[in-house]
């Protein structure tokens, strides 16, 4: 199986992109207004239903390493399961 193999680097989304023609994903931008930095609390789940639907790790750390850019006294807690 190629698409779920160590020899593919692509998942469906990263697929989809260059089909359609996109050539950056915009990641939205969240404001929180009247909001305690200390108080905000980030949750992150990293992981999909299907291997197909994951992300590459390094998409989920740039994300991250954004968001700890952004919002510098906040705590981002990263989320999963048992499995």
């Amino acid at each position: 199986m190629v698409m779920g193999g160590p020899a593919c680097p692509f998942n469906l989304v990263d697929i989809y992109q260059k089909i359609l023609g996109v050539k950056e994903i915009q990641i939205p931008q969240v404001e929180l207004k009247d909001t305690n930095p200390e108080e905000i609390t980030l949750l992150i789940h990293p992981f999909a239903s299907h291997p197909k639907k994951e992300w590459n790790l390094s998409k989920w750390t740039e994300i991250i390493f954004q968001l700890a850019k952004d919002y510098p006294q906040s705590k981002i807690v990263v989320s999963g399961s048992c499995k």
